[in-house]
């Protein structure tokens, strides 16, 4: 590798791949958390509900990616530099946890659609179509840095900037979501 990319990628602007990775990590391991927490729960009250056992593998599956994600994204944090070989972990490491944050999201659509089938459709298909787009573009972010990083450019580790606006607005979205059904349930009750 030329001297002049290894110093493109130590030049950053402190966002390197591997000094935010430990973010990401203990992101994975708190949303890990609550998949597991939510397991805990169903186990707990389990009842012999199709839904309810398709909400507890897809937690499952949510939580033990999510574990490996924190893992991986450990092991990029570690990485020395802002090097090739850290991006493409961080890549695999993306894919990781965007699969288990689409299986959070796929659990947690079967917990309310079990409770309340008529009152969270609306927000069951406002979470299917918005998640899936957004964890796309989050690994294809992380792609992007890695092409860079491969070409030696100046890489300011965009999946990250990606992932603190993915949280806030897919919370946003789900709070719009929530509000919807209440209003909407509430018309149909009068």
């Amino acid at each position: 590798m030329p001297p002049s990319a290894s110093t493109a990628y130590q030049n950053s602007l402190g966002s390197d791949v591997t000094e935010v990775a430990g973010l990401l990590s203990q992101l994975s391991g708190l949303l890990g958390a609550f998949s597991f927490t939510a397991v805990l729960l169903l186990l707990e009250r389990f009842r012999s509900d199709s839904q309810l056992e398709d909400a507890l593998a897809a937690l499952m599956s949510s939580f033990m990616s999510l574990l490996v994600a924190a893992f991986l994204y450990a092991t990029v944090a570690g990485e020395s530099g802002g090097t090739p070989r850290a991006y493409s972990l961080n890549v695999v490491a993306a894919i990781v946890f965007s699969t288990g944050l689409l299986m959070m999201v796929n659990g947690l659509t079967h917990l309310l659609t079990a409770a309340w089938p008529t009152v969270f459709s609306g927000v069951v298909q406002l979470l299917v179509l918005a998640v899936p787009v957004t964890t796309l573009a989050y690994v294809d972010v992380a792609v992007l840095d890695l092409v860079g990083a491969i070409e030696g450019e100046k890489v300011s580790a965009g999946s990250l900037y990606f992932a603190m606006t993915l949280i806030p607005t897919l919370l946003l979205a789900g709070v719009v979501g929530v509000i919807w059904a209440i209003v909407r349930a509430s018309r149909s009750d009068t």
